[in-house]
């Protein structure tokens, strides 16, 4: 996804890129610390967005050492984990497990974990399972934008998926209709991009068919998602959120 967004802008900008993680974190020379979540395994898979925080003025020798990692950096290897950098017009990738890595990480680590308190434009995934008036069950999907600012995506409507208990996969029928707010008011986000202002939750729902004897654990979904940073124009790129299914409401 580097080449799809601008980071010659950073002083340090660190991607983790692999099977169910993408998440790229960059520092500006002002000490401005923007992070994009989106794809996470485990804590935070179930948020995809943009975050900010600030750099800490005592760890600005932690940043040129980070960044004095590139000058070592080499060509990513296939098949090994490992981190890609970018400084200006330089990148490289160094290995995890090495010291360059453990350089990196001990400056980024904590500021990922800040950025993710201070969210701009994201949203939290919410799935439920219940029982319609009718007695079928029904699959809700549900984003809550919590960050300051709105946060706009495009469901991929094909992957709308639950996963059982013992693992099984369960990809769902393509909802027809696309997210609702509160209110009623149709947002879509199925056949254009959905705008969610802060602290506005907007949902869809799909009907399990056939699937009305089993018990699910997680939902999941994939689409695209606009990114807030330091552009004139906000690059849209793919995302993948993930989380549990919620206890039936009431």
């Amino acid at each position: 996804m580097t080449d799809l967004v601008d980071l010659s802008w950073a002083r340090l900008a660190v991607t983790w890129r692999s099977v169910g993680t993408h998440q790229i974190l960059a520092v500006r020379d002002d000490g401005t610390v923007w992070l994009w979540a989106l794809a996470t395994i485990g804590a935070g898979s179930d948020v995809v967005g943009t975050f900010r925080t600030s750099l800490p003025d005592d760890r600005r020798p932690d940043l040129d050492a980070a960044a004095g990692v590139l000058v070592r950096a080499g060509a990513a290897v296939p098949g090994q984990l490992g981190l890609t950098l970018t400084s200006g017009d330089r990148s490289g990738w160094v290995p995890l497990g090495g010291e360059d890595a453990r350089t990196v990480s001990d400056l980024v680590v904590p500021l990922v974990d800040a950025a993710r308190m201070a969210p701009v434009a994201a949203a939290r995934l919410t799935t439920h399972v219940i029982a319609a008036p009718t007695g079928a069950r029904v699959a809700g999907f549900s984003l809550t934008s919590v960050g300051s600012e709105p946060v706009t995506a495009l469901l991929d409507r094909d992957t709308l998926a639950l996963t059982t208990f013992d693992g099984d996969w369960q990809p769902l029928t393509p909802p027809r209709m696309g997210l609702v707010g509160a209110g009623g008011e149709l947002l879509d986000g199925l056949y254009q991009a959905a705008t969610i202002p802060p602290g506005t939750t907007a949902a869809c729902s799909v009907l399990l068919d056939g699937h009305d004897d089993r018990r699910f654990r997680t939902g999941s979904l994939r689409g695209a998602v606009t990114l807030v940073g330091p552009w004139a124009a906000s690059p849209t790129v793919p995302f993948e959120i993930a989380g549990a299914v919620a206890a039936p409401p009431g």
